[in-house]
């Protein structure tokens, strides 16, 4: 699925890039296109960014249990109610 998604700001993203050259920016003249090429760059990006990792789940296994209980930096707080005296 981000794999269609990064193929689809790729391929659109490219076609508006290209038809950014006709449009112009003010005061400057640079073409609108200048903006638009962060379309389909990060549709390049995505796309790279998901085949890495597939590329390490298929390598390396998808499943990455949680630490276990024991090794917790911060203590657990006592949320019990503590029952009030002399008041």
């Amino acid at each position: 699925m981000v794999l269609g998604v990064a193929f689809c700001l790729i391929w659109f993203g490219y076609i508006n890039y290209l038809r950014g050259f006709g449009s112009f920016r003010l005061p400057s003249g640079t073409p609108i296109a200048s903006l638009y090429a962060a379309i389909p760059l990060a549709g390049v990006l995505i796309g790279l960014f998901t085949i890495e990792q597939l590329v390490n789940g298929i390598t390396r296994g998808f499943d990455h249990p949680e630490p276990p209980e024991a090794d917790r930096d911060v203590p657990a707080i006592d949320t019990s109610i503590q029952p009030r005296v002399g008041l």
